[in-house]
């Protein structure tokens, strides 16, 4: 599936996010978490989704969303503010994959690699790839495009240009807007033909 973005319309923003591991304990331990137990965890994660995300906004959750069934994985969803949800498989979400549109309804279920393309106004349109996995090369790649994943936990060794971790571990335990990224990628790359896009927030088509 892919999305397509424009700047310069509503004030709507989309976030991207991975790798909570709902209801994890272990997850704690393996990725120095500084939670006491998984329920900690969890509502800390729900506290910074609504914290920063309107009800208008959008959210992708880049894989391992959920360790558990797809009815546990709901009683976390449901308690997040925007219902514009996005969620791409990751190692750990096979248990809930099938069934979680029976309990959370508004959740969409995207393809193992999904693009988005950001409308710059200028002659090309940003490719921005999204994969819970971490490629070494990716479609636009060489043309200014954007690797967006989960997985690695903040661990990822010599990162590709324009590749960002965007799971909670590598982020504060937040999500991180598309604003922000396009804004550290481009806002002071000369050489690359996307500098200086525009700053404005972004809606989908």
């Amino acid at each position: 599936m892919d999305f397509k973005i424009k700047h310069h319309q509503r004030e709507v923003e989309w976030w991207l996010t991975a790798d909570w591991h709902l209801d994890h304990e272990n997850i704690i331990r393996h990725a120095e978490r500084p939670f006491c137990n998984a329920a900690d965890m969890g509502n800390a994660i729900i506290a910074g989704v609504n914290r920063v995300v309107r009800p208008e906004d959008h959210i992708i959750h880049v894989g391992d969303l959920h360790l558990g069934k797809a009815h546990e994985a709901s009683y976390w969803l449901h308690q997040i503010r925007c219902k514009n949800l996005y969620l791409i498989k990751g190692d750990h979400d096979n248990r809930l994959w099938n069934g979680i549109k029976q309990y959370v309804s508004h959740i969409k279920l995207l393809p193992d690699i999904t693009t988005m393309f950001y409308n710059t106004g200028r002659e090309y349109d940003l490719r921005i790839v999204l994969c819970h996995w971490p490629f070494a090369s990716w479609a636009g790649k060489h043309y200014g495009g954007i690797n967006l994943h989960g997985h690695s936990h903040g661990n990822l060794r010599n990162p590709e240009p324009r590749q960002w971790d965007v799971g909670i571990d590598a982020n504060d335990f937040a999500p991180v807007s598309l604003t922000t990224i396009i804004k550290r990628f481009y806002q002071n790359d000369h050489s690359n033909p996307h500098h200086g896009l525009p700053r404005a927030k972004v809606d989908s088509e």
